[in-house]
């Protein structure tokens, strides 16, 4: 199922945590890659979201419980452009999620990272 573009902005959750997106040039373009090969392969399939870097936010009001994950597909959730992604606006979490990881980030991206993000996906 598609579900509709919002009728209004959502002001009250950010669409920035105000770090950078990638930390290098090769991180950049690897996740690009990732992007546009998802988006390919799921391009016949409007009701698929394949995005990444925006905020997940998992908790309803709670501005602070977010993560961005470099790439995440949803399948059901629709193919429009999003500012962030609520759970619960959204009807669900995330099937797959996948992070660039280099030495200088691959401890908080298997660590912390990972555990918020499975907070994120479907039960």
């Amino acid at each position: 199922m598609i579900r509709p573009l919002r009728t209004h902005p959502r002001d009250d959750y950010p669409t920035s945590d105000g770090k950078p997106m990638a930390e290098t040039e090769l991180h950049q373009l690897l996740t690009v890659d990732v992007l546009q090969t998802l988006r390919w392969w799921f391009r016949d399939r409007p009701d698929v979201c394949v995005t990444g870097d925006i905020l997940v936010f998992y908790e309803k009001g709670d501005r602070r419980r977010h993560v961005a994950p470099d790439v995440f597909v949803v399948p059901g959730a629709g193919n429009r452009q999003r500012d962030n992604y609520l759970l619960w606006e959204e009807g669900g979490g995330l099937d797959l999620v996948i992070e660039i990881t280099s030495a200088s980030t691959r401890r908080e991206d298997t660590g912390k990272k990972s555990r918020l993000s499975a907070s994120a996906r479907r039960g």
